[in-house]
């Protein structure tokens, strides 16, 4: 019997939730583990899943048909003895669901934990009233019956203080793909196509929402320019604060020197990583938000290239201060400032970083040696 893979986010969707959920089921397929994906429909999926050698089942998108769509499927791959085993790449909706067939079959589950899904969300008081009388109960319940729990070292303690035992919390670290992420050669023809030829380049890849620090990077780049004239900063993402940021762009006469390139292609991501000179992600920590690891710093590093995060959330996992990059307070513009342009006038320093970033992803953190560790971790258990 197989291994269901049970997410609400997955390629061709953009997403980090989905990128895992993807070379998870790969990387375990190829490990010889029999995996079975349950994924949302997305424009542009049947081609995707063609593609793999394991079978992917496709939900109807839209709430509450997504949840009544998996159900009435957990359910038929259970009796049908297909599946015997649940990995849920959130609590909820996907380890909410998983609930039914663990208390009516006994089928284990087992719960991917990120980052801030486990705080108490913001919000008006209706948002606040459903959390506390129906999210927190079911939090507790898929919390208390699963089996197994896959998370970051800074994620943690946040599972430790919803009483989860610490025997059931398995440490992983994120990857990425070394084969897929490496130097390209064509940088020139890259460059041409964004219109960045003889460029210094700083680039982000992530949402555009507040904690992300696209807006501390916007505010620096003023003063940027006047060290290094022909910077520019190249942002890949969408999100609710694309049109504040970009109005920031407008209020600094930053048009050219700020390139906003909307969601990009995962393809052709390697080829923009090659590219720049430096990967930049000063995510800050705020309230309800922060950066449980940080994929990209891997992505950035595994195509030669230095990065620079913040010191906040899980990134120090990621990021190995003077090593692979430079960690920074996010919340301190001159620091993050001095970071930039020393990484962005010390070629020799960035390179001997970059290279090392390479060489940590390639030995240690890539998704085959995660995928040995979440197999380890499942099948060394039953229930």
């Amino acid at each position: 019997m197989a291994l269901l893979i049970f997410t609400d986010n997955y390629p061709p969707q953009p997403g980090g939730v989905g990128t895992y959920a993807y070379e998870l089921a790969k990387n375990l397929h190829a490990e010889g583990v029999e995996v079975i994906v349950l994924a949302p429909g997305i424009k542009g999926d049947r081609e995707w899943d063609l593609r793999e050698k394991f079978i992917t089942y496709r939900l109807v998108k839209k709430r509450p048909l997504f949840e009544f769509h998996a159900l009435l499927l957990l359910f038929y791959l259970t009796l049908r003895g297909h599946v015997d085993r649940v990995l849920c790449m959130t609590w909820h909706p996907c380890g909410s669901l998983a609930i039914p067939t663990n208390l009516l079959f006994n089928v284990p589950y087992y719960v991917a934990v990120h980052a801030a899904e486990l705080l108490e969300p913001e919000g008006g008081w209706l948002k606040r009233l459903k959390y506390r009388w129906l999210l927190r109960p079911l939090k507790r319940l898929v919390l208390g019956r699963a089996s197994t729990f896959f998370t970051y070292s800074y994620t943690k303690r946040l599972l430790m203080a919803w009483g989860v035992d610490e025997k059931k919390i398995v440490l992983v670290r994120g990857g990425t793909d070394p084969e897929r992420f490496q130097p390209v050669r064509n940088r020139g023809e890259i460059a041409r196509r964004y219109k960045l030829e003889g460029k210094k380049i700083l680039l982000t890849v992530a949402r555009l929402v507040s904690h992300k620090g696209q807006d501390t990077i916007i505010n620096l780049m003023p003063e940027l320019i006047k060290r290094i004239p022909n910077l520019v900063y190249v942002v890949v993402g969408v999100g609710d604060q694309e049109s504040i940021l970009k109005d920031m762009v407008g209020r600094l006469n930053l048009e050219g020197r700020v390139l906003f390139t909307g969601p990009m292609p995962g393809e052709e991501l390697p080829g923009l990583y090659s590219v720049c000179d430096v990967f930049v992600m000063v995510s800050k920590e705020l309230p309800f938000e922060f950066e449980g690891f940080g994929i990209v710093f891997l992505e950035a590093n595994a195509c030669g290239k230095p990065v620079i995060g913040g010191r906040s959330g899980g990134i120090p996992e990621a990021v190995i201060h003077g090593e692979t990059g430079l960690l920074v307070d996010p919340n301190n513009p001159q620091e993050v400032f001095e970071a930039i342009v020393r990484l962005l006038t010390d070629d020799l320093y960035a390179k001997r970083l970059g290279e090392r970033g390479r060489r940590r992803v390639v030995e240690e953190l890539n998704w085959r040696a995660t995928a040995r560790r979440v197999k380890e971790a499942i099948y060394s258990l039953r229930g």
